[in-house]
Parts: C-alpha cells; sequence; structure tokens
C-alpha cells in the first residue's frame, strides 16, 4: 500500500535466500543492506536490484542493522555467541566494538542523526538504550513498561521514540531522553512487522562521505559492487551517472561547518551586528537631532521679581509718580 493508503503493486527489489531480520538504506549511495540470520551475515546491493554481495560473514545470528551514510558508518547487532553492537565503514572495513558489556539480545537498531546516537532494543533486558557513536555516554532510556515484551521496529523522530510491541499489538512512543510521557498510538495491531517513519529531516542530503569516515569527493562518489565485495572510488571531473563503471554515481557536497561551530559564529555575527545597530543609532541621534534648547520651562525656579541690579533715575521727574513718597526720597 502507498503512503496515500491507495493500492500500489509491489516490486521486487532483491531476491535473497534465508531470512531476512534487518533492513536499512544508504540514501546517498543508493545501497540496501540487511541482516540474514540464517546466514550470519550483513549483506549489501544496489537499490535497482541489480547486484548483491555478502559483506560481513561469520557473524552469529545478527539481528539488525543500521546506517549512516552522511559519516560512512555502517552498525549491526548479533544476538548469538557473544551478544553485542559492533560498526565499520560503508564498505565493511575498520569493524569495532561498540556495546559488549550488559547486553543479552539486541534485536532492532536506529540511530538518531541530529544528536548522532545509536538506539538499540534488548529483548532479554527489555530496555531500550542508546550510546555515542564513538561508544561514550551510554544510558538506559526505557524500561520494561508492560508495552516492551517482544518489540518490533524501532524508530526515532523529534523528541520521541517509536516502537511497536507484538505481544499487546501496540504501536508506542515515549520521550527519547528519559522514556516519559509514555502513548500507545495504535492498538489492536494484527501481523505486525515493523515501524518506519517517513519525514525529509531522517535522509538528511548534508555532506556526505564516500564510503568511510573521512573521505569525501570533490566530483562526487562512484559506487561499485563486486562479487568480492563493495568499493568506492572518487570520480573524475568527467563522470556521469550513465559512465562505463558500474554502480551508481553519487554527489558528495562539499564539506561544511559543524553544527556547533556554525552555531557559534552565528551567535558571533548577530552580536556583532546588534552592536553596529546601536552605535548607529547613537551617531544620528547625536549629530542630526536638534541639541535641546534652554526654556523657561526647563527651570523649576520661578524667577526672582527684584533685579540684579538697581539703575539710578535718570531725572528726579522720570521715577517720580504722584503717590509715590518712597520712591521720591531715593531721588532727592
Amino acid at each position: 500500500i502507498s503512503v496515500n493508503k491507495k493500492p500500489h503493486e509491489a516490486i521486487l527489489v532483491v531476491r535473497v535466500q534465508g531470512l531476512v531480520s534487518g533492513l536499512a538504506i544508504d540514501w546517498i549511495h543508493q545501497l540496501l543492506y540487511w541482516t540474514s540470520s540464517e546466514e550470519g551475515s550483513v549483506n549489501v546491493a544496489l537499490l535497482d536490484g541489480s547486484s548483491q554481495v555478502q559483506l560481513i560473514t561469520g557473524l552469529y545470528d545478527p539481528s539488525a542493522v543500521a546506517v549512516d551514510p552522511l559519516r560512512g558508518l555502517l552498525f549491526w547487532a548479533q544476538c548469538g555467541g557473544s551478544p553485542k553492537v559492533e560498526k565499520s565503514s560503508l564498505d565493511g572495513s575498520s569493524r569495532a566494538d561498540v556495546v559488549t558489556s550488559l547486553i543479552q539480545q539486541p534485536v532492532a537498531l536506529t540511530l538518531d542523526m541530529t544528536r548522532q546516537l545509536l538506539y538499540w532494543f534488548d529483548q532479554g533486558m527489555r530496555s531500550i538504550s542508546r550510546i555515542s557513536l564513538d561508544g561514550r555516554h551510554r544510558k538506559t532510556v526505557v524500561e520494561s513498561n508492560g508495552y516492551l515484551d517482544r518489540l518490533f521496529g524501532l524508530a526515532v523522530f523529534e523528541g520521541f521514540l517509536y516502537w511497536g510491541d507484538e505481544v499487546t499489538g501496540s504501536i508506542c512512543r515515549a520521550n527519547k531522553h528519559s522514556g516519559s510521557n509514555l502513548q500507545v498510538l495504535m492498538s489492536n495491531v494484527t501481523s505486525p512487522g515493523g515501524v518506519a517513519l517517513l519525514h525529509p529531516v531522517l535522509q538528511p542530503h548534508g555532506p556526505s562521505v564516500c564510503g568511510r569516515p573521512g573521505m569525501t569527493c570533490q566530483h562526487g562518489c562512484v559506487v561499485d559492487l563486486h562479487p568480492d565485495g563493495l568499493r568506492f572510488s572518487c570520480g573524475s571531473p568527467g563522470t556521469k551517472e550513465n559512465s562505463q563503471v558500474p554502480g551508481i554515481f553519487s554527489t558528495a557536497p562539499a564539506k561544511t561547518l559543524p553544527d556547533a561551530t556554525f552555531a557559534g559564529y552565528l551567535s558571533l555575527i548577530m552580536f556583532l551586528a546588534v552592536l553596529l545597530v546601536g552605535t548607529a543609532l547613537w551617531w544620528w541621534r547625536e549629530e542630526l537631532w536638534p541639541s535641546r534648547s534652554l526654556t523657561l520651562q526647563s527651570f523649576s525656579l520661578k524667577e526672582s521679581r527684584v533685579p540684579l541690579i538697581v539703575q539710578p533715575p535718570s531725572g528726579s521727574e522720570a521715577d517720580v509718580g504722584p503717590g509715590n513718597p518712597s520712591e521720591a526720597g531715593l531721588g532727592r
């Protein structure tokens, strides 16, 4: 069925052998990753289904996979043997452990691309935990709450974690930092298979690497899938999508500033802009506005009626009038 609930014909992308236990799409390089619990492998195929190969083998019951194409990282979990979560480059090289302790049965993985965090659900411990992509800052977010008995699907979007519980037939969500604000979004879900969220921010097209961390290409990244593995290489200036080189051509935008650095520069620019505007307003007021004139209304004191200097009369008749004997005496 399509997103708008209209009937949609199913399209076979890749035919695989064994049980598929996890899926992840690399939307930058147009690749599909999946784990096969029967084969004990992580596999990869071109999205057009033209070629596929086992990327990582020798795993014990691999159960989930997640991919970060912008940083060139691939994550997967295994439940058998020594349960753990591992990571590698997109071509399967540079393998490293991420979680090896206090883990029993990891069956679902998801990535918070914005905060660079990896979440996983542990069926044995009935909990959802998270860790940074470099293996630090581990935290248990959601613990057994009646809706974590048999989880199917795990996704993160904005401030929430989304998952499905097969036992209760519910689709739930909770705060991705603390596990609080648990909500049952849907109930009585029959035959659930997984949970997927659709939004453009979940597949950003920012600066990407070409196969492995630190490898970027000025003229695009060429993906080459051979029977012996997956290879990434930088294209030449004349490389096009219809190149004779097998695989899919994918552009890799120029490297940009990290979010924290960009935010710091933006704050500095805003501060300088406010300072400049304030200075301009002060200069305009001082230079262009007329100075305030002094008027009688500027003073609160009343003017005295007694003259500061008494001018002598110019003549006896000038200041002497009838009925004013005191001023007449001064004239003598």
